[in-house]
């Protein structure tokens, strides 16, 4: 009865071994086997997102309508908030903008590459400082954001009046000679505007040697005075090798303002002292009866062209 008892034990524990160990493939072989749907769903999934991608953009993309943020006059806070758009920005310049956009820039609401294409070309016009941004919105908008560069005068060059911004860099805009409008005029510069390493113009680039930023500098200075309508431009062709920049009057005087104004120079007046001989010249009855000779501002005194005067009796 012992050894009967015995083997039955023996016998119900090799059955218990055989049922855990089929129990325990089942479950493994489950497990291996949900992880691969779970795989190849990933996979498939993966491997189907850029076309995916592709079809929703497709099936979402609208007709592009470009939107800027035009600089606005003074006066105004912003250009859009009439129409048409109250901006110093020629109308023919804001066409080439918006094409520019047009040309470059997808429908495809997913393409952020050619949004940044889009922005190296605008940047590469020279109107824009380095904070440009563009967006998309719904319905297929294109918002145009940035940092504007400000006309301050046009650079007389071979011809043709060329624009500058306000810290000196060139602008994409071109005038024949005394067709740019109230901005004044800088003669007799240095260099001529920066050439492209592609070729062409550095729209954007700062015009080299510094006498166009010193004739800005005087312009700003003068802007806000009495002599400011009489004044026509700014000649810089003694600047480099002595220092002076002269003030050319509507009437064709020569007033000579020395040094930028800021910089100190030996035996020069003071800029106040320059500014108030310019408004009070360009008023005195007796410089005008003399026909406006030629004059220097920066003098221990004035000092009048007497050939002139003499010229003019």
């Amino acid at each position: 009865m012992a050894r009967n008892s015995k083997r039955k034990s023996v016998k119900n524990k090799q059955k218990q071994e055989r049922s855990w160990t089929w129990s325990g493939v089942g479950r493994r072989a489950g497990a291996i086997g949900a992880a691969a749907l779970v795989i190849g769903a990933l996979g498939g999934a993966v491997l189907g997102y850029a076309p995916l991608k592709e079809r929703v953009g497709a099936l979402r993309a609208d007709p592009l309508v470009v939107k800027f943020e035009w600089p606005p006059l003074a006066g105004h806070k912003r250009a859009g908030d009439v129409s048409p758009p109250a901006t110093w920005l020629p109308e023919g310049e804001r066409w080439r903008l918006e094409q520019a956009v047009r040309a470059t820039v997808s429908p495809d609401p997913f393409d952020l590459e050619s949004l940044d294409r889009a922005r190296a070309t605008l940047l590469a016009t020279g109107w824009f400082a380095n904070e440009l941004e563009l967006q998309r919105r719904p319905g297929g908008v294109i918002d145009v954001r940035g940092v504007w560069r400000t006309p301050a005068a046009v650079v007389r060059w071979e011809g043709a009046d060329r624009l500058v911004s306000r810290d000196g860099r060139l602008l994409r805009l071109t005038y024949p000679p005394g067709e740019a409008g109230s901005l004044r005029i800088i003669t007799g510069t240095w260099a001529g505007p920066p050439p492209s390493e592609r070729g062409g113009l550095d729209y954007g680039a700062t015009w080299l040697g510094g006498d166009v930023q010193a004739a800005i500098k005087l312009l700003e200075t003068i802007r806000a005075t009495s002599a400011w309508p009489h004044v026509s431009g700014v000649d810089v062709s003694a600047y480099l090798n002595r220092g002076r920049l002269a003030i050319i009057t509507r009437d064709g005087a020569r007033l000579v303002w020395g040094a930028s104004p800021g910089e100190a120079a030996p035996g020069e007046q003071p800029d106040d002292v320059k500014l108030a001989r310019l408004t009070t010249l360009i008023d005195d009855p007796a410089w005008i009866n003399a026909g406006r000779p030629n004059a220097d501002l920066y003098t221990p005194y004035v000092l009048i062209d007497e050939t002139a005067v003499r010229e003019q009796r």
